[in-house]
């Protein structure tokens, strides 16, 4: 008898749930925060990145609670999941509640690279150009 799906994505909650709550996940967490905190610091600070930040911790905190030979095929199918990027996004809906993080707008620096960059074509094509 074939497991049910549903029944798979509610075990994988409790993982989720108790590697996250566990000592080492909330370290993990806080570790992330603290890098977030960071990239609000320096005006890096993007939602998208931030996903990417809180799924890499929580990863780690899922791995660190399995252990066995036997882990290594429940955190393949937890990987498959896509429950860590709803946990990340969940986290990351907190964290910018918390903080009242926004991502950062493209700044004049971007916008000015990419005005060179035409303009420095435009000056090839006008200087060697046919």
């Amino acid at each position: 008898m074939m497991p049910h799906p549903q029944a798979d994505a509610i075990r994988l909650g409790y993982l989720i749930a108790a590697a996250s709550q566990s000592a080492r996940g909330r370290e993990e967490i806080q570790a992330a925060e603290r890098r977030l905190l960071d990239l609000i610091v320096r005006g890096r600070f993007h939602s998208a990145r931030a996903v990417k930040v809180y799924a890499t911790a929580v990863d780690n905190a899922v791995w660190a609670s399995l252990k066995d030979a036997h882990a290594r095929n429940l955190y393949t199918t937890y990987k498959a999941s896509g429950l860590r990027e709803l946990c990340a996004r969940q986290l990351l809906d907190r964290f910018e509640s918390d903080t009242g993080a926004k991502d950062r707008p493209p700044g004049l620096a971007s916008w000015a690279i990419a005005g060179v960059g035409r303009g420095a074509v435009g000056l090839w094509r006008l200087t060697f150009g046919r």
